[in-house]
């Protein structure tokens, strides 16, 4: 259902508020690997093998045959943050697999590095271990992907410091095409939720300073929980990075594995905890439903988000999972002019 627009003056602080203002600190996309190009043409991602050869991971947009798509938006939330610490990527045709794809969210902390670092390689050490081990649970794939970013991260960047939380889906036609899996793994709390027969299913773990579970897991390790955080600083008890924390942090992900079909599952959601703290997982749900393109969905999300008063960056996917409109049938032109959307949530 779409909303109506009026015009009114705004206040300068209500312009500040406006998360479809123009400035540096907001980026959306579709169908891009870096939230800014509006390109109309795929862009092929490669890399290096073992052997020194250029292999094609990916694609920035969708083929014809594609059958899944991507809306994105992110904001710094200036009011809070003085720095923008998410980052994320998406693939389509991962691995140079028809119809396969790579969506990622990373949320840093304590600087950019763990995040960027994420964004740039997990991906590639994910694709590396698919090939060498294409008989294996992808499940335990993901997981040791996770623990050899981890511990690549201090080294490679130098940095001792700075860690992030991540929520990774993959999706996967299997059994020569006859079935769709997707795969998901995620330490800390960005989150992955699943619409089927609208309905929220979450297949993420908030791995939270206040879980039980994961206060039991640090205690066991030597760890204190002090006031919902390791050792009294960081709130999140899995991350990737974060070495000065040693084993308490731990990088082993949350997994699932999921056999998708159609008609029954609409959409994903992929976002970081500057979403999920003010909104839950249905109500997340019921909202993107109103809307046909999930670059519309993903953006009036995040806007939400923002009017919900939010104090963190937030970034947000929205995949859909049956490609029945074209992705880049939303202009986006009038957000940036009016910041009085209105719909029943406001």
């Amino acid at each position: 259902m779409k909303g109506h627009f009026r015009n009114r003056s705004l206040t300068s602080s209500l312009q500040s508020l406006n998360p479809f203002s123009e400035g540096p600190d907001r980026k959306w996309s579709s169908n891009n690997t870096n939230g800014g190009d509006h390109e109309k043409q795929p862009r092929l991602m490669q890399m290096k093998d073992g052997d020194g050869n250029s292999v094609l991971v990916g694609s920035s947009r969708p083929t014809e045959n594609t059958t899944w798509s991507v809306g994105h938006m992110e904001d710094k939330n200036s009011r809070w943050r003085r720095s923008m610490e998410d980052t994320h990527i998406f693939l389509y045709d991962f691995g140079n697999a028809a119809d396969n794809g790579y969506i990622a969210v990373f949320d840093g902390h304590a600087g950019t590095q763990a995040s960027e670092y994420c964004m740039k390689n997990l991906h590639l050490v994910l694709l590396r271990k698919l090939r060498q081990s294409p008989t294996r649970l992808v499940t335990d794939l993901l997981d040791e992907t996770f623990v050899e970013v981890n511990k690549r991260i201090a080294t490679d960047t130098n940095n001792e410091i700075s860690g992030c939380t991540a929520a990774v889906a993959l999706l996967r036609w299997e059994d020569n095409h006859s079935r769709q899996m997707l795969y998901t793994a995620n330490v800390g709390d960005a989150r992955i939720v699943l619409c089927r027969d609208a309905k929220a299913i979450r297949l993420s773990y908030d791995h939270k300073g206040s879980d039980r579970n994961e206060q039991k897991r640090v205690s066991q390790m030597g760890g204190l929980v002090v006031q919902n955080r390791i050792n009294g600083v960081l709130a999140v008890t899995r991350a990737l990075g974060d070495t000065y924390l040693k084993e308490l942090v731990s990088a082993h992900p949350f997994t699932t594995e999921t056999h998708l079909w159609k008609g029954h599952d609409e959409f994903l959601i992929i976002a970081c905890d500057g979403l999920w703290d003010v909104i839950s997982d249905q109500e997340a749900v019921d909202f993107v439903r109103r809307f046909t393109s999930p670059r519309e969905a993903a953006a009036r999300l995040v806007q939400y988000a923002l009017k919900r008063l939010s104090t963190d960056n937030i970034t947000c996917i929205v995949v859909h999972l049956d490609r029945t409109t074209d992705t880049d049938d939303f202009d986006e032109a009038h957000l940036s002019s009016d910041e009085s959307y209105q719909n029943d949530y406001y």
